[in-house]
């Protein structure tokens, strides 16, 4: 996704090994790139609008909730039953092997 550097600026960790414990800032920008990569940035900018960057847990809170509805989303259009049901405490917990299994 090309965050390496913007993520080692704000010091957030993204590695192979990320996610052995809990990363939400990590898991929080992977998933916000993800989404600009896949929908376009300027689909981001309107979804993310009063979310991104997150700055409180109110804000991580809601921006879980999009994600996953994003997720489920894309199991409808793509035809992705394969990929497994996705739910924003999972995503708040951002840490396990689910996640990892998710952003593969």
């Amino acid at each position: 996704l090309g965050i390496a550097d913007t993520a080692a600026k704000q010091g957030v960790e993204l590695s192979r090994t990320c996610f052995r414990k809990p990363n939400v800032a990590g898991l929080e920008m992977v998933l916000y790139h993800l989404y600009a990569c896949v929908e376009g940035q300027s689909a981001a900018n309107k979804e993310f609008r009063s979310l991104w960057p997150i700055q409180d847990k109110n804000q991580s809170k809601e921006f879980s909730q999009k994600v996953t509805d994003w997720f489920k989303s894309l199991k409808e259009r793509f035809d992705l039953s394969s990929l497994a049901t996705v739910t924003a405490s999972q995503l708040r917990s951002a840490s396990g092997h689910r996640v990892v299994a998710t952003l593969l």
